[in-house]
């Protein structure tokens, strides 16, 4: 029998079929342009990519590849995808997972559940993520002295050589050393090296200042710093600093001020205040954060209007990239979001002061890749982790996770204990941002 039309469309059909697959032939044989069209994509993608054939394997491995990627992708500021929470009543990690198309609210499997290297039994904890990166010890290692940098992307790690070094410091390899943390420094879109930033004190060995031995990955040693910090300084948490403009911040919680290293040039700069309270306004003490996200540092406060018992806002500063000040960028009205999330609200409780009824924890705040209209806020309400837009002011729900245990009271008061990237009054941990690269460790 003959059927013309339909052989007519099937003839069509079969050509338009075929043109993608004639399309990725050209594409996959001109080396060039496929290595143009790889560039621009996502690590992970890329990752995928790899089990596409050997070709793809040794094209997406390759170290230049994988730098010439890192730089471009942080070039046009990557935000996190993905957020580690790390609760101190557990070893293991939760990963919250930041994707849009992500629609499940369970807590997503994410690049690893707990971290173990070189057959450590204890375990691995995170210090600090920065740009892709993040600065490991393991937990049993009271002394502070054994460091990794792993890329939880491609799953790569490097040891570092142990720190500080008495012929640096030019003490006796006898004297005692007490680190008081290390920080980490990257960014991929000027240099495929890090360098760690190690803080120190001698024991039994009167110093009125602090050692700083910086450690390189492209010479692959400590040198000691020709800067050194005051104690006068304290109290400072010098683990996992945040990583900005060139710089290592620490947050002095107590006397409201950061510390700002600059890493090339090694140099402390004066301490540069938090943002002042305005005139009739009265600052929280918890639900703090500061932290990095896409090339902004950010600092997060409550604050609510003197004698008023509704008034009461979340507002999110951003420093200028002169270090000109901060600037009011974003604000969270708490009393409009508790309508919307009634569990926000303590049930039961006694008033002590306006901040007291809300319950919740900054985990991150992350900016958008395009504009300002993508930017949000990530909260812990209860077990709810809530994505809050700045620009729609709406929320939606990412997962739940494990609620943790109730924070001990006495160290909700020791303002050293206030970890840079999280630690407050509702969430007893740290949060650590993933952004999926594929930078050399």
């Amino acid at each position: 029998m003959w059927f013309p039309k339909r052989t007519r469309t099937s003839r069509k059909a079969a050509a338009a079929a075929a043109a993608p697959s004639y399309s990725a032939e050209i594409i996959a044989s001109n080396i060039d342009l496929l290595y143009e069209i790889l560039l621009r994509l996502p690590a992970k993608s890329l990752i995928k990519f790899k089990s596409v054939s050997k070709h793809w394997l040794s094209l997406i491995s390759d170290t230049k590849f994988c730098r010439r990627h890192s730089s471009r992708r942080r070039l046009i500021s990557d935000p996190a995808s993905g957020l580690f929470l790390n609760f101190s009543s557990r070893p293991e990690f939760e990963f919250v997972n930041l994707d849009k198309a992500h629609s499940s609210t369970d807590p997503s499997r994410g690049p690893f559940r707990s971290l173990a290297f070189d057959d450590d039994v204890s375990g691995i904890r995170i210090i600090q993520s920065c740009n892709g990166l993040l600065l490991c010890r393991p937990v049993l290692d009271y002394k502070s002295r054994i460091n990794y940098v792993y890329n939880p992307t491609t799953k790569h790690y490097a040891k570092l050589p142990p720190s500080p070094t008495p012929r640096n410091i030019g003490e006796s390899t006898r004297t005692n050393y007490t680190v008081l943390g290390v920080s980490l420094a990257f960014d991929p879109s000027k240099s495929p090296h890090y360098k760690v930033v190690c803080v120190s004190d001698s024991c039994g060995v009167f110093r009125p200042t602090f050692n700083v031995e910086i450690y390189s990955s492209e010479t692959g040693c400590w040198t000691l710093s020709s800067s050194s910090i005051d104690k006068d300084m304290l109290p400072v948490r010098f683990d996992g600093g945040v990583f900005w403009n060139g710089s290592i911040h620490w947050l002095n919680n107590r006397d409201e001020y950061l510390l700002c290293f600059n890493v090339d040039e090694e140099r402390l700069s004066s301490p540069i205040p938090l943002p002042p309270v305005p005139e009739g306004w009265v600052q929280g003490i918890g639900h703090r954060y500061f932290g990095e996200s896409s090339g902004h540092l950010h600092f997060v406060c409550p604050i609510h209007k003197a004698g008023a018992r509704s008034a009461s806002y979340l507002d999110v500063f951003e420093m200028g990239v002169d270090y000109s000040g901060w600037f009011l960028k974003f604000r969270v009205d708490l009393l409009a979001l508790s309508v919307a999330i009634p569990i926000i609200i303590q049930g039961k409780f006694v008033q002590r002061s306006n901040f007291d009824k809300y319950v919740f924890s900054v985990l991150c705040v992350v900016r958008g890749e395009l504009d300002d209209g993508e930017s949000y806020i990530v909260l812990k309400i209860r077990s709810r982790v809530i994505r809050y837009n700045f620009n729609t002011r709406t929320s939606s729900m990412l997962c739940y996770v494990e609620s943790d245990r109730a924070p001990t009271p006495h160290l909700l008061n020791w303002p050293l204990l206030l970890h840079p990237e999280q630690f407050s009054d509702c969430f007893d941990g740290h949060v650590y941002q993933y952004i999926p690269s594929l930078c050399s460790v």
